[in-house]
């Protein structure tokens, strides 16, 4: 009987897609911008019908349609309203707990804005002229970018793998008479992101567990 090759990769899950997710723009860019312009013009209406509500955090119908809108221009796929609301009450989740630790000021975001801005050799102020153009409030964007920023640095550490973990995780596929593994080196980034999806996902699951999480439609 021949060895079964161990598994190098799988199909892009909602834990995948949380794991990569930083900010709708970082900062710069046509793409970023066009991004932007989509979820900030279908989302964020105060008077928007409410699809969930997180810990008393209202997640709106319009929320729902950004959302869709955000992941088939990142993703090329659409979107379901279920699966989108459901990522937006992880997604928000995360922030909540992610505050709990230090939440990013708009002074310290708007540092980190600058920073990756310079990194392209552009300004806030070209920034903002962009903005204008796509009718995007700037102060708006930014606590966007806040918001996601906070995120990311919180799973940069929460779900956070080390080389010498996964190298053991490889040692115990290597183990198994049954599988055909490749070297180390060419599977390791692979071995990361898969236990990084696990530690995202008994991290989601422990805080929904412990969440107060009201559907109020339909979606």
């Amino acid at each position: 009987m021949s060895k079964r090759t161990a598994r190098r990769g799988g199909a892009r899950d909602k834990t995948s897609k949380l794991r990569d997710w930083r900010v709708i723009a970082i900062a710069a860019g046509v793409t970023a911008l066009v991004i932007v312009a989509v979820v900030m013009a279908v989302g964020g209406e105060n008077n928007a019908e409410i699809a969930a509500l997180v810990n008393g955090h209202r997640i709106t119908a319009d929320d729902v349609r950004a959302m869709q809108a955000r992941n088939e221009l990142v993703y090329g796929e659409a979107l379901g309203p279920k699966q989108a609301l459901e990522l937006l009450i992880d997604e928000e989740l995360l922030y909540q707990e992610a505050v709990k630790d230090h939440a990013l000021s708009i002074e310290e975001a708007e540092q980190e804005l600058e920073a990756q801005l310079a990194a392209d050799d552009l300004t806030v102020e070209l920034l903002k002229a962009d903005l204008e153009r796509f009718d995007i409030d700037y102060d708006e964007y930014l606590e966007t970018f806040r918001r996601e920023l906070t995120v990311g640095y919180y799973l940069a550490v929460a779900v956070n793998v080390t080389e010498e973990e996964a190298r053991e995780r490889y040692d115990q596929y290597a183990s198994n008479p049954e599988l055909e593994v490749p070297l180390f080196d060419e599977v390791k980034e692979q071995i990361i992101l898969q236990m990084e999806e696990e530690i995202l996902i008994r991290l989601l699951t422990g805080l929904r567990a412990n969440a107060v999480i009201e559907y109020m439609q339909s979606s």
